[in-house]
C-alpha cells in the first residue's frame, strides 16, 4: 500500500505549542491528518513493515542525484521521528511488536511517499 505523502518526522512540541504552534507544528498536524485520510479505518498491526522514500533536494548535482537514486537514506529525519510520526496518526501503538524500518532516496521520476508492506 502507498501513501503519497512526503515523510515528515515527528517534531520535539513544548508546552507552548499547546497554544500557539510554530509552523513545524502545524505541518506535522497537517500530515498526520493527510496520513489518516488516505488510510481510513487503518489499524496498526502487530509486525509493522514500513518504508519511507524521500525526494532528493533540488540542489543536488545531477551526477549526485545519479549516485544516489534508490540507496539508503542516511541524514535527517533520523527513522526513529519518521517511525514515530506515522505511528502517532494512529493512536494506540503498544501493539506492535515487530518493526521493521527503512528510509531510501527516490529513484528517478518517483514522488515522496510512505510503502507499507504486507505482514
Amino acid at each position: 500500500m502507498i501513501i503519497s505523502v512526503t515523510p515528515m518526522g515527528a517534531p520535539r512540541m513544548t508546552q507552548r505549542d499547546r497554544w500557539k504552534g510554530r509552523p513545524v507544528v502545524e505541518r506535522y498536524h497537517a500530515y498526520k491528518d493527510v496520513v489518516k485520510l488516505s488510510l481510513p479505518g487503518y489499524v496498526l498491526p502487530p509486525v509493522l513493515k514500513i518504508e519511507f522514500h524521500i525526494a532528493l533536494p533540488k540542489s543536488y548535482s545531477s551526477k549526485k542525484k545519479l549516485s544516489l537514486y534508490g540507496q539508503y537514506h542516511s541524514e535527517k529525519p533520523d527513522i526513529d521521528n519518521l517511525v514515530k510520526g506515522f505511528m502517532d496518526c494512529f493512536g494506540s501503538d503498544a501493539h506492535v511488536a515487530v518493526l521493521h524500518a527503512g528510509k531510501y532516496w527516490c529513484v528517478e521520476g518517483e514522488a515522496p511517499c510512505i510503502v507499507l508492506g504486507e505482514t
